[in-house]
């Protein structure tokens, strides 16, 4: 269920920029989650890479629900969150408002590890 969500919102936003403001270029460049270890709905996390933007203005394991950044970067981002949160409505997956969605930039991701970065212990 939140495997095909996840999916097709990596469809819909892969490669989208901001476009607006001093981060207008900042893309979409990542979509990544592990939707089949998720078995209730708080255990579901995706992550969204970005690039073409200054590292320092992407807040590490960044939750824009949480804590904001720039005001057009948050809003683009709460943007994309706004569109998974539709997916996994469309979906039936339970409590879709419960996804935590987080983001930072995809070259401070991959200097400090990757997936190991990102998930921690949780790490495969």
């Amino acid at each position: 269920m939140a495997q095909q969500a996840v999916g097709a919102f990596r469809s819909e936003v892969l490669g989208s920029r901001c476009g607006v403001g001093p981060d207008r270029d900042a893309r979409v460049r990542v979509v990544h989650g592990l939707p089949l270890l998720a078995s209730r709905p708080l255990d579901l996390e995706v992550w969204v890479l970005l690039s073409d933007v200054d590292e320092d203005r992407v807040p590490a394991h960044w939750d824009p629900t949480e804590v904001l950044a720039e005001v057009y970067l948050t809003s683009w981002v709460l943007r994309l969150r706004s569109s998974l949160v539709n997916h996994l409505t469309a979906a039936n997956w339970p409590e879709p408002h419960r996804v935590t969605m987080r983001v930072d930039a995809a070259d401070r991701v991959e200097r400090r590890g990757g997936r190991a970065y990102l998930y921690g212990s949780f790490a495969a």
